[in-house]
């Protein structure tokens, strides 16, 4: 997981990328209930559980258009993001560190 949270981070550097979390606390004013890109504004795709739609309809692509905007809203701003990604990847490498220390340490023995 550390692996992927840094590769986050190095994708955030990029001037073209922005990153923005949307937190587990925060209910989203949109029913997204599946994940959706948009393409060129002229295009999007949304997955379901069985099957990929895609749809260039203008209407559909200014609504998901507007769902993405509101969404973007509520997300921590792309510096929040990558300081919340950044401390998620520090508190999985204090994890492991803490693993490897435990493993490292000799059995107790059970009496």
């Amino acid at each position: 997981m550390r692996a992927q949270l840094d590769w986050i981070t190095t994708l955030g550097a990029f001037p073209n990328i922005h990153i923005a979390i949307l937190k587990q606390d925060v209910l989203p004013s949109e029913d997204v209930a599946n994940p959706f890109w948009i393409f060129d504004r002229g295009l999007v795709i949304i997955e379901t559980y069985t099957a990929q739609l895609r749809t260039a309809s203008r209407r559909s692509v200014e609504l998901y258009d507007q769902a993405f905007t509101k969404l973007w809203g509520q997300a921590l701003s792309h510096e929040e993001s990558g300081e919340f990604v950044r401390l998620l990847s520090e508190c999985y490498k204090m994890d492991r560190k803490d693993l490897r220390a435990e493993s490292d340490s000799p059995p107790q023995k059970r009496g």
